[in-house]
């Protein structure tokens, strides 16, 4: 078999195209979604399937910013450093995806 087409590179893949995703769906303005609250559980499932190639406090990180957007009780300001939060984060999982699969 390929290296390239083995299930831990396959997987990553999709790990990279929905990180994507939630962050074009973040920006499109969808805080009251679920589907983020999913993709943060599939990254969990991940990191577990996976261990040492995600940091965990970064994960957990993601998923309180991912709660805290879903149930938004906050004011403005604060929700947008929430986000920003996010973003730097969901962009370190990118970084850390394409250099798993080496893109």
């Amino acid at each position: 078999m390929d290296p390239r087409y083995a299930p831990f590179n396959i997987t990553t893949a999709v790990a990279l195209v929905l990180t994507l995703w939630v962050m074009v769906a973040r920006v499109r303005g969808a805080r009251e979604s679920n589907w983020p609250l999913l993709y943060y559980l599939g990254v969990v499932l991940y990191s577990y399937q996976y261990p040492g190639y995600l940091e965990s406090r970064f994960i957990y990180a993601g998923v309180l910013a991912g709660l805290f957007l879903r149930f938004e009780f906050m004011g403005r300001g604060f929700a947008r450093f929430v986000q920003a939060v996010e973003f730097i984060i969901l962009g370190l999982f990118i970084y850390a995806f394409a250099r798993i699969i080496r893109i």
